[in-house]
């Protein structure tokens, strides 16, 4: 007599892979959001602006300065930066009296589509994954694949980008000719690469997973 696998799961089981599906659909409308955003907002600075920007800090002192001198702060309170390297500030060059060359215009926004088009591909493998998830066994060596596609796409992606912001901030910086109190910092983020960490060990936990249960049917 043929079982049907439906009817052994517990209810609980059974509105996880309801609910799988729809998870995916969407985690799929959003990958494609993502990915257009990526395109969209490099091409729409350069049709609507001629500046290039980079983010750079104002040194510890000058901000110091800078901050204490607005009017409006109530007496006996003093504002400093948060950190040793000063306010974190947007500095644009706005080209009104010589064209920004084209290869800035570009940088400006390069890093925001690279971090785009990671967030695009890691909503694809999730979306993967939730499907996989109601028509299989969650533990499926290509989840673990997929996780494994995740935590370099979050790595890569990140380092990636804040790496050409950190480009672009120095050329911009040598074309504009900045001059301290200004000066360019990397900012580059332990939080991504945690993540990153956290998805190694999951696909990991995967991989096991379906060992432990080859090893169980195997048995039977």
């Amino acid at each position: 007599m043929e079982v049907d696998m439906e009817d052994q799961m517990e209810p609980s089981q059974k509105t996880s892979k309801l609910l799988a599906q729809p998870l995916a659909i969407i985690l799929l409308i959003m990958a494609a959001a993502f990915a257009i955003t990526a395109v969209v907002i490099p091409v729409k600075h350069l049709i609507q602006s001629d500046s290039a920007s980079a983010t750079v800090n104002i040194e510890a002192a000058p901000s110091t300065q800078l901050l204490n001198q607005i009017n409006t702060l109530p007496p006996d309170i003093t504002l400093s930066p948060a950190n040793d390297a000063g306010l974190t500030v947007v500095a644009t060059v706005n080209g009104d009296e010589q064209p920004v060359p084209l290869y800035l215009r570009i940088l400006t926004d390069l890093g925001t589509s690279v971090w785009a088009l990671a967030v695009a591909l890691i909503t694809v493998l999730l979306a993967m994954v939730l499907a996989s998830i109601s028509t299989s066994n969650p533990f499926h060596l290509r989840n673990a694949s997929r996780i494994t596609w995740i935590a370099l796409a979050i790595l890569i992606g990140s380092v990636g980008a804040d790496s050409l912001n950190l480009m672009q901030a120095h050329l911009l910086a040598n074309y504009a000719g900045f001059r301290p109190p200004l000066d360019v910092v990397a900012y580059y983020s332990w939080t991504p690469v945690l993540l990153s960490l956290l998805m190694f060990v999951l696909a990991y936990a995967f991989r096991r997973g379906q060992e432990i249960q080859d090893d169980v049917e195997g048995l039977v």
